[in-house]
C-alpha cells in the first residue's frame, strides 16, 4: 500500500513538473514573440504610421465629401443667373427688392363712345403688390399701353394707337406705337386703371377682336 501511494505521489510530481516546464516554455516563447514584435514596432514605425494613415484616408475623404454635401444642400439657391444684375446683389437686398415685374391685365373694355380702358395689377415675382410710383415699394415703374383690333374676316391687326414717322421714301406716315396722354388711376394696392387718350374710331365694330397690351420700361 505504501509503495502504491509513493508511486502515485511521484507520478503527480512528475506531471506537475512537466506542466511547469511547459508553462515556462510558453512564457519564453511569448516573451520572445513580444520582444520581436516590439523590435519590429520600433524598427518599422514609419510603416505602421503609413498604414494607419492609409487606412484613415478613406474615412477622411468620406467625411470631407459629407461636409461638402451638407454645405451644398444647406446653401440657399439663388434664383437669378450670372447674366442678371440681381445675382451680384446682397442677399438681404434681393430679399427686400426681389427684382422682377409681373403685369396682369384683369379686364379691358371699349365704351360705346370708343373710350378704351383697362384694369391691371403690378406685382413682384412672389406676388407682392407694387407701387408704380416707387413710394411704398422700391423703384418707380414706367409703362406703355397699346390697343389694336383684328377686323372680322381678317387676320392682321389694325393699330388704334399710332405714332407719326418720317423717312426718305415716305415723307410722313402713321406707325403702330404706344398711347400717350392717357390717365392712370390707382384702385387698390398694386392695382390700376388706365384710360387711353386714343379712342376707337366712330362706327367701330364691337364684335371684332380687340387687344390691349402693356409694356414695362426700365427706369
Amino acid at each position: 500500500m505504501k509503495h502504491r501511494t509513493l508511486m502515485i505521489v511521484l507520478k503527480a510530481r512528475s506531471f506537475l513538473s512537466r506542466r511547469q516546464k511547459e508553462r515556462e516554455k510558453c512564457g519564453t516563447i511569448a516573451r520572445s514573440t513580444s520582444y520581436d514584435l516590439s523590435q519590429r514596432s520600433h524598427g518599422n514605425t514609419w510603416w505602421r504610421g503609413g498604414l494607419m494613415r492609409l487606412l484613415a484616408l478613406p474615412w477622411q475623404v468620406a467625411a470631407l465629401v459629407g461636409l461638402v454635401t451638407v454645405s451644398l444642400a444647406s446653401a440657399p439657391q439663388r434664383p437669378y443667373s450670372r447674366q442678371e444684375k440681381a445675382y451680384y446683389a446682397d442677399a438681404a437686398t434681393v430679399q427686400f427688392v426681389r427684382p422682377g415685374l409681373t403685369i396682369t391685365i384683369n379686364s379691358a373694355s371699349v365704351g360705346p363712345d370708343g373710350t378704351i380702358t383697362t384694369i391691371y395689377t403690378l406685382t413682384d415675382p412672389s406676388g407682392l403688390p407694387l407701387d408704380a410710383a416707387g413710394v411704398t415699394t422700391p423703384g418707380a415703374i414706367s409703362l406703355s399701353y397699346i390697343a389694336a383690333v383684328i377686323p372680322n374676316n381678317q387676320e392682321d391687326y389694325t393699330a388704334y394707337t399710332t405714332r407719326a414717322a418720317t423717312g426718305t421714301v415716305i415723307a410722313s406716315t402713321q406707325q403702330p406705337g404706344a398711347d400717350s396722354g392717357g390717365t392712370t388711376t390707382s384702385l387698390a394696392s398694386g392695382q390700376y386703371q388706365y384710360t387711353f387718350h386714343t379712342k376707337a374710331p366712330s362706327g367701330f365694330d364691337p364684335t371684332a377682336t380687340h387687344t390691349i397690351g402693356i409694356m414695362d420700361h426700365e427706369t
